[in-house]
């Protein structure tokens, strides 16, 4: 099988007797549709830069493949031979994770060209734009991953997980006829990281009842940890339709089994107004330190894993020391890990911080809290929200002036959830080539990244390549200069 890359290599696709436009529409969805008017963008908060504007715009686009599907009540594709638009055959998903690097579900659409043959549409991610076009008779695989090698990870084990029950599907895909109405579902299939739930999953059931299709769902299967709670509770719209299954994989047997569902990947690449306010209503408006009420304060996050800043106490010490001249009485919030609403344990974030799976994170966290507070002169931590519950978080953030974040999930929190601004921080790769999580949104204002000769990496091997690595902060008085523009907006 030999893959091509449709960013860099489409011109390419005629030399397998492709069109190529045929091929990026099958990819990219209605943006790359020609001469028919492509969907107005996005909107999104102000000052995002122009390159990662037209890439969110091109996502969300792509992402409205599976949505339209979901209107029509069936999946939809171009013939990469024709160009003439064609229906699916029938869906189908991998029975484990296999060699792929994240676990996410991925969704095999079978499809027929009178001149081509068999071929496979792909869906993999936390939204519902195709990646993969597999074509079996001329041994062609063509995908959509951006900056990767045509044979690097996820598009081989991707492949790998269609040949494994390539077999068990084509025998359905000869059995009967399909019924006369098939069943229309959705997929909710939630990483274990609240960043992608809030930016691409649950902003995915906003799209969908923000277009009136939620009525059209049957049912939402949902797998993976909720973070903010149940999904009904966010879409009371939903009582009554939602299964849940425990891993994701026990989807591969009701679909091979029931070959007239029909399953649609829900997904979106923008947080909005109107999800922001669903989840915040469910957060509870607990009372806080009575400290807080009357002291300016800044969120600190905390990393326990991956990415740490190795020197976080001393830099938010040096920085402190800097902000408290201008702003007396100035407190500092601790934030870190949270738990997911659905993992509780008897409803208690103690009970849950001191079970198996979480003990040790939290240990971790703690004693990196307790560092800053040494750092810092006494009582200027007024409050710790480490190991709290996603609500109860969210319920505590409401106040705070600004906040000094890793990059990344902890950040996104933070950012759209209070409306307010904030310094991040990470290895030199990250500050340097910014991505476009902090700017999928309506609301919220981008963060202010700290300049990469700020930081120092400390190189080392992780699991996901030098974006990944340790570092540490070398100028944190260009951090608290930065800090204080915050406070002073």
């Amino acid at each position: 099988m030999r893959f091509l890359q449709l960013h860099g290599q489409s011109a390419d696709l005629a030399g397998f007797g492709l069109n190529a436009e045929a091929v990026a529409r099958a990819l990219r969805g209605v943006a790359s549709m020609g001469p028919v008017q492509p969907p107005r963008p996005p909107r999104l908060m102000r000052g995002v830069p122009g390159a990662i504007r037209d890439y969110i715009g091109r996502e969300f686009h792509g992402a409205g493949m599976s949505l339209a599907g979901l209107r029509a009540g069936v999946m939809r594709c171009p013939d990469p031979w024709t160009g003439q638009m064609l229906e699916t055959l029938g869906v189908f998903t991998s029975h484990s994770r296999g060699g792929m690097p994240a676990e996410l579900l991925p969704l095999f659409y079978a499809f027929h060209s009178a001149a081509g043959g068999e071929f496979w549409l792909c869906l993999w991610g936390t939204y519902g734009k195709p990646v993969m076009l597999v074509m079996p008779r001329i041994e062609l695989a063509v995908h959509d991953f951006l900056n990767h090698d045509a044979l690097s990870t996820p598009a081989g084990p991707l492949l790998d997980g269609l040949r494994g029950s390539l077999g068990a599907f084509r025998a359905l895909l000869s059995e009967a006829a399909r019924p006369e109405r098939p069943e229309r579902i959705g997929l909710l299939d939630m990483p274990d990281n609240y960043g992608h739930q809030m930016l691409e999953n649950l902003s995915g059931v906003q799209r969908l009842a923000d277009e009136g299709l939620l009525p059209a769902l049957e049912e939402l299967w949902v797998t993976g940890p909720e973070f903010f709670g149940p999904v009904e509770e966010i879409f009371p719209e939903l009582q009554g339709r939602v299964r849940r299954f425990a891993s994701r994989w026990d989807l591969f047997e009701p679909l091979l089994r029931v070959r007239h569902r029909r399953l649609f990947r829900i997904g979106s690449n923008v947080f909005q107004q109107r999800l922001r306010a669903r989840i915040l209503a469910a957060c509870p408006v607990a009372g806080r330190p009575a400290e807080r009420t009357l002291r300016p304060c800044i969120a600190v996050t905390v990393r326990s894993s991956g990415r740490n800043c190795l020197n976080l106490a001393e830099a938010v010490g040096a920085m402190y020391r800097t902000l408290s001249s201008r702003t007396p009485g100035l407190g500092i919030v601790l934030d870190g890990w949270v738990f997911p609403e659905s993992e509780l344990v008897l409803r208690s974030s103690v009970a849950t911080a001191l079970s198996t799976p979480y003990l040790h994170r939290i240990q971790a966290e703690m004693a990196e809290a307790v560092a800053i507070r040494d750092a810092l002169p006494p009582h200027t931590v007024v409050d710790n929200l480490i190991g709290l519950s996603m609500r109860e978080s969210l319920g505590a953030l409401r106040s705070i002036r600004g906040y000094l974040a890793h990059v990344g999930t902890l950040q996104h929190k933070l950012g759209l959830f209070t409306g307010t601004g904030g310094v991040v921080h990470g290895p030199t790769p990250q500050m340097s080539g910014i991505e476009s999580g902090p700017f999928q949104s309506e609301v919220g204002s981008a963060p202010r990244f700290l300049p990469a000769a700020a930081v120092e990496d400390a190189p080392g091997k992780t699991a996901r390549g030098e974006r990944f690595q340790n570092y540490r902060i070398t100028d944190p008085e260009i951090m608290a200069a930065m800090m204080q523009e915050v406070l002073e907006d």
